[in-house]
């Protein structure tokens, strides 16, 4: 058994990534971490960071992540509400729906052919939590990636 285009880690991740930081980065000028190197932060006052979790293969394809908006010098956590409020800006539609972006085949860099579509299902948030050195609040937004799969046989 032979798994498409659409199976393609890559493909998931990129399209998911561009997603996001076209929309926040680029769009909205906020800072978009997906390195685990927690040195990149260092400096930062505010930033998302994009966290690729796991992968559950099936007839549907679901893929977890996560969406962690962190504040500094941010006492009272206004700062880490707009941030939140800009992520939600971008996981709904303007009638309150959750949205569905393009799936790429990123491996067509630097064109980019759209294969398919994601639907992103938020889930239920966590708590604010506070780091204990820095006093760095984040608050953990998970998602749900779904896409539709094909499988070719040989």
């Amino acid at each position: 058994m032979v798994l498409d285009v659409t199976t393609k880690e890559v493909n998931i991740r990129g399209s998911i990534q561009k997603y996001f930081v076209d929309s926040l980065e680029t769009a909205e000028g906020k800072n978009i971490i997906v390195s685990a190197d927690l040195e990149s932060v260092r400096n930062l006052t505010e930033w998302i960071h994009l966290n690729f979790m796991d992968r559950n293969d099936g007839n549907k394809l679901l893929y977890e992540l996560q969406l962690v908006p962190a504040t500094r010098e941010d006492d009272e956590g206004y700062t880490l509400a707009a941030l939140e409020d800009l992520i939600d800006k971008y996981l709904f539609d303007s009638t309150g729906k959750r949205v569905i972006i393009s799936f790429y085949d990123i491996s067509a860099l630097p064109n980019l052919n759209e294969i398919g579509k994601i639907h992103l299902f938020p889930q239920p948030r966590g708590p604010i939590m506070i780091g204990a050195d820095d006093r760095t609040k984040f608050r953990i937004i998970p998602v749900i990636a779904r896409i539709s799969i094909k499988l070719v046989t040989n």
